[in-house]
């Protein structure tokens, strides 16, 4: 069952990991546009890292959310079923929301400081 759950977990990620990195490799995603990069570029990176973050947890958010409907489905089965599902849904809705603060935070400081 764990073997299962591992390879399960590998193929996910590995749909959503795969794209990015070769998106990097052939120069399509770009961190941070500067010719001479300063301190100044540090917000810009950590604001962008972000957003790629941000960006592809949607997908996976999705992912997930259906999997704890799955559990949720199978609750009848099993009391603990129930427990799963709503645990899954609420980890990832927490998750959502620590990535969107973070990138409004990062974004309001940018915005503050005068960055792009």
């Amino acid at each position: 069952m764990k073997n299962k759950k591992n390879t399960f977990l590998g193929i996910v990620g590995g749909l959503f990991f795969v794209p990015t990195v070769s998106h990097a490799a052939i120069g399509l995603v770009q961190i941070v546009n500067c010719d001479v990069c300063t301190l100044g570029n540090i917000p810009r990176v950590i604001g962008n890292l972000i957003w790629d973050m941000g960006v592809l947890s949607i997908p996976l958010a999705v992912a997930v959310y259906a999997w704890g409907g799955f559990w949720l489905l199978m609750a009848p089965a099993s009391s603990s079923n129930k427990e799963k599902g709503v645990k899954i849904i609420a980890n990832t809705t927490w998750g959502l929301v620590f990535i969107f603060t973070a990138w409004l935070i990062i974004d309001v400081v940018k915005k503050v400081l005068g960055l792009p």
